[in-house]
């Protein structure tokens, strides 16, 4: 690389002005030099030639008689005479007469030099007084040459050249030291101020701007100078400016401050406030809770007594208006419980393995009878590429759909409502699946749409008021999809119908795995299947056809006529619509009623509807919206060739009383009359010998005295609580079930079930189905389980995270760390080299019984592992803080030690696979 050399001002002045002094001087004395030189050379020939030509002068005679000693004697007196001779020949007619040679030392350099021997000849006929002009061609043809001299003379001037050459350097030497210091006294001149400059504007910017320079500079020089102290002073000037202005506006920023310390203290005191508003509210909504959910218990519970014994038609309808407003104000308070849950950042997705055939059901089954009721046609239709079993929040989906359908089925007086599930794209084993609530309703106009996710917010609220709601249902629906990371869309056209659509990121577990299991009996039957309805005849045969059935459509009557008389089929299903089932008989006829292998199915969940038509009809008779699970058991049994059911006579019904509970001891322990007789009633009525109390207190004397096989327990009583009730009959050694009661949503963990020593919940108002599945679990002798959505939830998401979750999330450690893998297991070695301080400091806070900093430090560990990607690490975690959030401290330890296997799996895990992780991915 080439460098680029740099010169100064005094450098470059020192270069031009010397650089043209020593040129001239080095030609003058070059030159001046050679002349001298040459000028010697010539001189030294010249002599060279007038001693050659004085040598033949004086031989002219000797040479021309001969006379030998005489040449000889006159060259050794020019040897003798001239020092630098070196060498004479004399020679006649080119044979040397006389050769003399000095014996002296011969010099780098001799001069040679000749001369001829020349005899003059006088003409005859001249005489003294005649003028005669000889031109020169007459005077050398008379002229005889009769020899020639030659000589050789040493160069005696090498010492007097190298003294011109020694004056010359020392001249030239003189001339460019006196060149430089000329110049160099001249450039100061210049440089001088020059670097006064740069060291004045070196002070100035290190803030001295009272710096000046003395003007004793000319010309330029000067005025740059006085350009200098120019800017000095207005730099200066400026400066005093610039910090009476700081001045004045640190004065007002301190004013500023002082004012924002009033404010920050007014806002921290607000803050506190707003927290300890915010606990309160938690603790109204709990109580409120714990309150209306009280007597809300007694109100469902008696109408469902009610329900069941012999009332006329007026009163069984004035009952299920009572029983629909009751729901509906549980379902009002479970919205804003909901919504304070959200708003508190309390609900979390909880991830787990389901069919999503089986949530679909599960929702339809609460939403069928209301839809049949306003002679709807609800719909299912979950597309062939739906993966069957997948991962993800079952529970939270079952919520948003119910709230969907909910809504769909509110604001629809007519027409269908479809549940549809589709796969939107796909993976490897990653789906996007959307589960999307079509409706022909009321529709929704473009202005209600930009707010219908807000929360208190309702479509046309004039309008909405007659069909109720708190107007929070899709917000909560909203942040609930984006919990699960998907979204929650709206298409709606004004009197024509809405459709919801939700959109979810689903993991499918089972990708090679096959849709259900039928018996082999009826595997590759030929079913002929009649349904006006396009959608429902569609959902249907895409039911029967994932299951392994072949299905022959029939869409209207005359086509099932001719089907039914020309296929012999296996099976024959008749799906009716509402406006059919004045038709069913005249329907019946072409499938010949009271034929084995006829299946008829009618939009109607009223079970006395159902055996009255099985009873009619003389054929099986079920449910309209069915999924394989409860189709092929109904499909099994008809080839079998079971009889259909038959209904039992309305006072056979209502004299039925289960006595499964005859010779079991039962205590009711409950504050509240209502709930206590409620209670006593519903377990009177299956056989029980039922005791009560009021208390826990008069619980354990009962309890202490007498022999109980089963125990009902509330929670919140005075005196003595269901807790500490329980607490004291397990010290005493006491092992009969205890089953929580409490209205309380947030007595909903499973764990903390347990350690109170409580083998079971049941969240009041009390749900018969799950009521009647305890107590029969109870009989037979099965462990009890969570009875309640909430606490199941609770319990499933627990088995999820410590049997489902992976070790190590490695998509979701590149998503945080935007793809780089080398970063993400940096992250993943950093958290395995702290995690032993974290547990010892946790282990230490544990025992010294310091929750707050245990927390935090907790916390701290959360956000490493949420980083790092390491799902069931940081699942451990969440329990741990939990745990200290419901003052559960008993299980710390329990905890601390889950948390340290789980580092040991972790690091196992790290050394075994990281490295094949990182190669697949590059």
């Amino acid at each position: 690389m080439n460098r680029k050399i740099h010169f100064g001002i005094q450098s470059r002045l020192l270069l031009l002005a010397l650089l043209p002094a020593i040129v001239i001087a080095l030609f003058l004395t070059v030159h001046h030099s050679r002349e001298r030189i040459e000028a010697i050379d010539k001189l030294n020939l010249d002599r060279a030639k007038a001693i050659a030509e004085q040598v033949a002068a004086e031989n002219i005679n000797p040479l021309f008689t001969n006379n030998q000693q005489q040449i000889n004697e006159n060259i050794q007196r020019y040897l003798e005479q001239y020092d630098e001779l070196h060498k004479i020949k004399i020679s006649e007619n080119e044979k040397i007469t006389a050769h003399f040679e000095q014996f002296q030392q011969l010099s780098k350099k001799t001069i040679y030099s000749s001369a001829p021997i020349i005899l003059k000849t006088i003409p005859s006929a001249l005489d003294d007084f005649e003028e005669t002009s000889l031109n020169e061609e007459t005077s050398i043809e008379k002229n005889i040459k009769i020899g020639e001299v030659e000589i050789w003379l040493n160069d005696l001037s090498d010492a007097e050249k190298e003294a011109i050459i020694q004056s010359a350097v020392i001249i030239l030497t003189m001339v460019v030291t006196i060149s430089v210091f000329v110049v160099f006294y001249m450039s100061r001149a210049i440089t001088s101020p020059l670097r006064e400059l740069v060291a004045s504007f070196d002070s100035l910017g290190h803030g001295n701007y009272h710096i000046r320079v003395e003007e004793k500079a000319t010309d330029e020089l000067l005025l740059l100078q006085q350009g200098f102290n120019q800017m000095s002073s207005a730099l200066e000037k400026h400066r005093d400016k610039l910090y009476e202005e700081v001045e004045h506006v640190t004065h007002d920023l301190n004013t500023t401050l002082q004012a924002l310390e009033i404010q920050n203290v007014e806002l921290d005191i607000a803050r506190k406030q707003a927290v300890e508003s915010s606990r309160i509210k938690s603790e109204f909504l709990a109580n409120m809770s714990h309150e209306i959910r009280t007597p809300m218990n007694g109100i469902i519970g008696f109408i469902a007594l009610l329900q069941n014994t012999p009332i006329s038609n007026l009163q069984k309808n004035y009952v299920d208006t009572i029983s629909y407003s009751a729901n509906s104000l549980l379902q009002i308070l479970n919205d804003i419980l909901d919504y304070s849950k959200l708003e508190a950042g309390k609900i979390e997705q909880l991830n787990e393995e389901f069919i999503i055939e089986d949530a679909i059901a599960q929702v339809l089954d609460t939403f069928t009878p209301l839809a049949y009721k306003k002679q709807l046609n609800l719909i299912p239709l979950i597309f062939n590429d739906v993966p069957r079993q997948v991962y993800g929040d079952r529970q939270h989906i079952m919520q948003v759909l119910s709230n969907l359908l909910s809504n769909a089925i509110k604001f629809t007086d007519q027409g269908d409502i479809v549940l549809r599930v589709a796969v939107e794209e796909q993976k490897d084993t990653q789906y996007q699946i959307t589960f999307s609530v079509s409706d022909t309703g009321i529709g929704i106009s473009p202005e209600d749409q930009r707010r219908l996710f807000e929360p208190f917010t309702q479509a046309d609220s004039d309008f909405s008021r007659g069909f109720g709601g708190t107007g929070l249902g899709l917000s909560i629906s909203k942040s609930l999809v984006e919990i699960m990371e998907g979204s929650l869309s709206l298409t709606s056209v004004p009197d024509e119908g809405s459709t919801f659509s939700m959109t979810l990121p689903l993991i499918d577990r089972t990708p090679n795995a096959a849709s259900i299991e039928i018996e082999p009996g009826l595997q590759n039957s030929n079913i002929i299947l009649y349904d006006r309805h396009r959608l429902s005849r569609l959902s249907l045969s895409n039911t029967l056809q994932t299951s392994g059935f072949t299905v022959i459509e029939a869409s209207n009557d005359k086509e099932f006529k001719q089907l039914s008389r020309q296929n012999d089929c296996e099976f024959i299903i008749v799906s009716l619509s509402t406006e059919q089932l004045e038709e069913t008989g005249q329907l019946l006829n072409h499938a010949d009623s009271g034929a084995p292998n006829l299946l008829l199915l009618i939009p109607s969940s009223d079970n006395s509807v159902l055996q009255q038509f099985a009873k009619n009809c003389q054929c099986r008779v079920m449910e309209k919206n069915l999924f394989a699970k409860k189709l092929l058991p109904e499909l099994l049994e008809i080839s079998r060739g079971a009889k259909p059911v038959q209904t039992l006579a309305n006072d056979e019904q209502t004299s039925h009383i289960d006595t499964k509970l005859n010779d079991y001891r039962i205590l009711v322990v409950d504050d509240n009359e209502i709930n206590q007789q409620l209670l006593s009633s519903v377990l009177t009525r299956h056989g029980a010998a039922v005791s009560s109390a009021h208390n826990g207190r008069q619980a354990l004397q009962l309890i202490n005295s007498s022999d109980f096989d089963l125990v009902f327990m509330d929670i919140h009583m005075p005196e003595m609580n269901g807790i500490e009730c329980v607490k004291q009959i397990r010290l005493s050694g006491i092992t009969t079930p205890v089953i929580a009661l409490t209205a309380d949503v947030a007595f909903i963990d499973e764990r903390q079930v347990a350690e109170y020593g409580f083998d079971s919940v049941l969240l009041k108002p009390l749900d018969m189905q799950q009521f009647e599945k305890l107590t029969g679990d109870f009989v037979a002798g099965k462990p009890f389980k969570l009875q309640n959505p909430d606490l199941e939830e609770n319990s499933i998401n627990q088995q999820a995270n410590q049997q489902q979750l992976p070790i190590r999330d490695l998509q979701q450690a590149l998503r945080i760390t935007d793809g780089q893998q080398d970063v993400a297991d940096k992250l993943l070695q950093e958290l395995l080299r702290q995690l032993p301080g974290y547990l010892q400091t946790a282990r230490t806070l544990n025992q010294e019984k310091n929750w707050d900093k245990l927390w935090q430090t907790l916390h701290k560990l959360h956000g490493a592992t949420t980083v790092c990607g390491v799902p069931a690490l940081n699942e451990t975690v969440k329990n741990a803080q939990k745990a200290l959030d419901r003052e559960t401290y008993a299980i710390l330890d329990g905890l601390l030690d889950e948390i340290e296997t789980q580092n040991k799996i972790l690091a196992d895990y790290l050394r075994k696979n990281v490295h094949e992780e990182s190669s697949e991915k590059s």
